[in-house]
């Protein structure tokens, strides 16, 4: 994911409020520890699993430099737009704009749209889903910000 100017900038401003005081090879690195506070910081939704997760899958150790940062919020930067595309997807079927679905519209998009399912299939698949019935209500937010 490509970042814009205006989310360098911004990632750098939060980068230098963190960057430790000493200087190594002519660069400066913020702590490792202070690396949830940042991402706070940039306002992402972020969680302790989540950096240490980070920490494993990039192998940061102590000390992030400049660019492993910029990577990061790279990552974060494009979670934050597929949130976002997601919840239109859905808040476009979402008739009564009450921000979740019920189980007819659920039933109506995957059976009109995407693959052709009948309305037993589709009405199988919400089950597999946990959706059982016109009560029950699919909260489309909570989904996404748990699916990314």
């Amino acid at each position: 994911h490509e970042l814009t100017f205006e989310q360098i900038q911004k990632s750098k401003r939060v980068f230098d409020m963190f960057k430790n005081e000493v200087q190594k090879n002519e660069e400066y690195y913020m702590n490792v520890n202070s690396l949830l506070q940042a991402l706070v910081k940039l306002e992402f939704d972020t969680g302790q699993d989540e950096i240490q997760e980070l920490k494993t899958n990039m192998s940061l150790t102590t000390e992030i430099d400049f660019p492993t940062f910029l990577r990061i919020t790279a990552i974060k930067f494009k979670q934050q737009e597929l949130v976002k595309e997601l919840e239109c997807a859905f808040k476009a079927f979402d008739k009564d704009n009450n921000n979740y679905l019920n189980y007819k519209e659920l039933r109506s998009i995957i059976t009109e749209y995407g693959p052709k399912l009948t309305i037993d299939q589709g009405d199988e698949l919400l089950k597999e889903l946990g959706l059982q019935n016109d009560s029950t209500k699919f909260q489309y937010k909570s989904f996404v910000s748990d699916t990314i």
